[in-house]
C-alpha cells in the first residue's frame, strides 16, 4: 500500500498540474482574443483606407462628370443638380439594401472570427 506520504507528494503534484494547465488555458485565450482582435483591427484600418481613396476618387470622378454634362446642356448649375440627384438616389438605394450590404456581411464576418468553429472542435476533445 502507498505511505500517507506518497499520497500528499502525488496530491501536490496533481495540484500543481492542475495549476500548469489553467495558467496555460488562460495564455492561450489570451493569445486567442489578441489574434482575433488585430485581425479585425486590420479589416477596419483596411477598409478606412480604401474608403478614403475611394471616396476621394468618386470626388474627382463627380467633378469632371458634372464638367462633362454641363458642356452638353449648357449649364453648371444644372449638371451639379444632376449629379447630387444621383447621388441621392444611390444613397436611397443604398439605405434599402442596407441589411444585405451591411448588416449580414458584417455578422458574418464577425462570426466566423469571433465563433471559429474549430475552437469548439479542441473543446470537446
Amino acid at each position: 500500500m502507498f505511505s500517507s506520504d506518497q499520497n500528499i507528494s502525488s496530491l501536490k503534484d496533481l495540484i500543481l498540474e492542475i495549476k500548469e494547465y489553467i495558467g496555460l488555458r488562460y495564455e492561450l485565450g489570451k493569445l486567442d482574443i489578441v489574434s482575433k482582435m488585430t485581425i479585425l483591427f486590420a479589416m477596419f484600418l483596411l477598409y478606412l483606407v480604401l474608403l478614403f481613396l475611394c471616396g476621394v476618387a468618386l470626388l474627382l470622378l463627380s467633378y469632371s462628370l458634372a464638367q462633362g454634362i454641363a458642356s452638353l446642356i449648357g449649364s453648371e448649375s444644372l449638371s451639379y443638380l444632376i449629379i447630387a440627384s444621383l447621388y441621392l438616389i444611390g444613397a436611397l438605394v443604398v439605405y434599402l439594401m442596407r441589411d444585405r450590404l451591411f448588416i449580414r456581411p458584417i455578422a458574418k464576418f464577425l462570426s466566423q472570427i469571433l465563433l471559429d468553429p474549430k475552437d469548439e472542435k479542441e473543446e470537446k476533445k
